[in-house]
């Protein structure tokens, strides 16, 4: 990813963090390994 792409992820995963109040520390982990492995997946399909 480059680095604007980056720093625009990490703000909506901490708004989307934010937004829900029960969201934990270790949830938001997982949903931002989740999301960086389907982003990856998008970027770069695999044949």
């Amino acid at each position: 990813m480059k680095p604007i792409e980056a720093l625009m992820f990490f703000i909506m995963l901490a708004s989307r963090g934010f937004t829900d109040g029960r969201m934990t520390l270790k949830n938001t982990t997982l949903n931002w390994r989740t999301d960086a492995i389907w982003i990856h997946r998008s970027e770069y399909p695999i044949k």
